[in-house]
């Protein structure tokens, strides 16, 4: 097929519609996947359209774990989980695509970064990456709050952000899990972050399901967030004689939460997978997940098709860090599970052996969790 058939859909699209389109470019690799349409495209959205993903308002002063208020503003930053793959991939190797974190720093600078961790999949040579010859698959967005100098606020496990316009600020709402278990939330225009439920700190996780915001608490309950009132509705009962650790999951429009057993020095020993039967308001345990792969990191969640990902065959698999290694006081033990900067750290629990690995341990990386596959560090760049 020509050029010019295979992308004459492209031509005939309605003002109307484009308008539209432009009104959902909130990021710059938004922008940047509208470029590598076609040519015609390129030239109706020039790079002059870019502008910064970060919020473009200062959030307050947020109250650090000890209650006392933070003097230091924060930014509300934006990244995005996608499914990182070539374009032609060669017929002989149709399993080449790769996981990745795009984020944008402070500066306004994109970055491919390795799932589970803070670290450029790019090799240090390469400076750009050509959208023409690859495609980002976007799996999920998620958000950190930063502090002015791109480092995260350290006392804040996870960020949740509900909008109700899409095309202006007005009805966004910031929710966060602070490290202690409590909830704290911001509106737009409010002068100051408020807690909610503050006679509680027992809560694990919190997450945006189907535009809504739930968290689950230390006994494995589900609670609504009323995004009016901020009241607590209960929505799951509690997970009896579980865990010390919950984690919720989103995966194919249903709710998941892994339950995390915490062995010596609080290191995750073994999992439990629970899926949530809405309709009858009952927690089902899952043996089997099938193709779905779950990731927990310390600030997001998610899950991912393993049908044509690189790296050693992963199916019914978790793949985790453990907040231990995160210590520093335990440095000293992490060389002993052989750690380093670049990912290696990950761990992954099979459901169906109830065994967990180290990433590390094998030498093509599952899912590339750790360096780039061969042909994305080998790409010509330009």
């Amino acid at each position: 097929m020509s050029y010019n058939n295979h992308h004459r859909w492209a031509h005939q699209l309605p003002d109307e519609l484009w308008e539209i389109i432009k009104t959902h470019l909130d990021s710059r690799l938004d922008v940047y996947r509208c470029r590598a349409v076609c040519r015609s495209w390129r030239s109706l959205i020039p790079l002059c359209h870019l502008r910064a993903s970060l919020s473009p308002f200062h959030l307050p002063p947020l109250f650090p774990s000890d209650g006392s208020p933070s003097s230091s503003s924060s930014y509300l930053c934006p990244f995005i989980i996608c499914r990182l793959e070539p374009t032609n991939p060669p017929p002989s190797s149709p399993a080449l695509a790769c996981l990745t974190r795009v984020e944008e720093s402070i500066q306004g600078h994109m970055q491919l970064l390795i799932p589970l961790s803070s670290k450029n999949l790019k090799e240090p040579h390469q400076k750009t990456l050509n959208m023409l010859d690859f495609r980002l698959v976007q799996l999920g967005k998620f958000y950190s709050l930063k502090s002015p100098s791109g480092s995260r606020v350290n006392w804040i496990y996870k960020t949740v952000v509900l909008r109700k316009d899409v095309k202006c600020d007005l009805g966004l709402a910031i929710f966060c899990l602070f490290r202690e278990g409590k909830l704290g939330f911001w509106s737009f225009g409010d002068p100051e972050w408020s807690q909610i439920d503050q006679e509680n700190s027992c809560y694990d996780d919190i997450i945006l399901y189907k535009d809504q915001i739930y968290v689950i608490d230390e006994t494995g309950i589900v609670w609504w967030v009323n995004s009016e009132t901020f009241e607590l509705i209960m929505f799951s009962p509690p997970l009896y004689l579980g865990g010390q650790k919950k984690k919720l999951v989103e995966s194919e429009g249903h709710l998941y939460v892994v339950d995390l057993y915490l062995g010596e020095s609080k290191r995750v020993a073994d999992m439990r997978v629970y899926k949530l039967d809405e309709e009858w308001g009952t927690w089902v345990h899952v043996q089997c997940l099938g193709d779905r792969l779950f990731f927990l990191a310390k600030d997001y969640c998610f899950s991912a098709s393993a049908v044509g990902l690189c790296g050693s065959p992963a199916r019914n698999c978790i793949f985790f860090t453990d907040s231990y290694d995160e210590d520093p006081d335990a440095r000293g033990v992490a060389r002993f599970f052989r750690l380093d900067d670049r990912g290696y750290r990950t761990r992954f629990f099979r459901l169906d052996d109830r065994r967990i690995r180290v990433v590390a341990d094998f030498a093509d990386h599952i899912c590339t969790l750790s360096p780039a596959p061969e042909w994305l560090s080998t790409q010509t760049m330009r």
